[in-house]
């Protein structure tokens, strides 16, 4: 993530080579392969798995259903279920939206602001 956004703040004023423009990304996937690689490794050092929000929000979308239709003791422990799916969704869309609008604002020199994150979190 940094060597990314180190190559995109370096190059941001010039006409970067198709090079450059399929380098930039490929360094960004590589290193979320990373992230999901740790996940699996260290899964008792993680909350949750982040490569799992389909299945999280199809689950969430099938629990809120069923809350919705239900009208008896299951209904307790449906709606117990939805908000434990969204303590785990909602900081997820946040911190998608947030870098969405960080990386509009900055451009993809943003990365290299999660890679020193991610290198300081690993530290503690």
């Amino acid at each position: 993530m940094i060597i990314a956004g180190l190559i995109s703040w370096f190059y941001r004023y010039e006409n970067k080579a198709p090079m450059l423009k399929d380098l930039i990304p490929m360094f960004v996937v590589f290193a979320l392969g990373l992230q999901n690689a740790c996940g699996r490794f260290f899964a008792k050092d993680v909350l949750a798995p982040t490569t799992v929000m389909t299945g999280n929000v199809t689950q969430l979308i099938i629990d809120l259903t069923g809350y919705l239709k239900n009208k008896d003791l299951e209904k307790q422990n449906l709606k117990l279920r939805v908000v434990h799916a969204m303590y785990v969704i909602l900081p997820f869309l946040i911190g998608c939206i947030s870098g969405g609008l960080i990386t509009r604002t900055v451009g993809l020199v943003s990365v290299v602001f999660i890679g020193l994150l991610m290198l300081l979190l690993a530290r503690n």
